[in-house]
């Protein structure tokens, strides 16, 4: 949870991206939405801590979410687009 806040989220997907190609905000997000799936005693810390992991997860949620559609919005821009037959008008 430290590195986060101290390199930010983008960066770390870089980071991320580095050492794994395949890896996308989308597939980070749907790894965050496994979180409620586990118990509560499978974290070795207290009740205070994992109400701060569950905050913490949000936030990586949403700014995933948000580079993720960044992302998409720049790849669209790069894409060749064919708007269908020329009708000369």
């Amino acid at each position: 949870m430290a590195i986060e806040p101290r390199f930010g989220l983008e960066h770390v997907f870089e980071l991320a991206r580095e050492k794994d190609g395949g890896f996308t905000p989308v597939i980070f997000i749907e790894m965050l939405d496994r979180l409620p799936r586990l118990r509560r005693d499978e974290f070795p810390i207290d009740n205070e801590q994992f109400e701060n992991l569950k905050f913490r997860v949000q936030v990586w949620k949403t700014g995933a979410i948000e580079l993720s559609s960044s992302e998409e919005r720049s790849t669209e821009i790069g894409k060749s687009r064919d708007d269908g037959l020329d009708l000369g008008y």
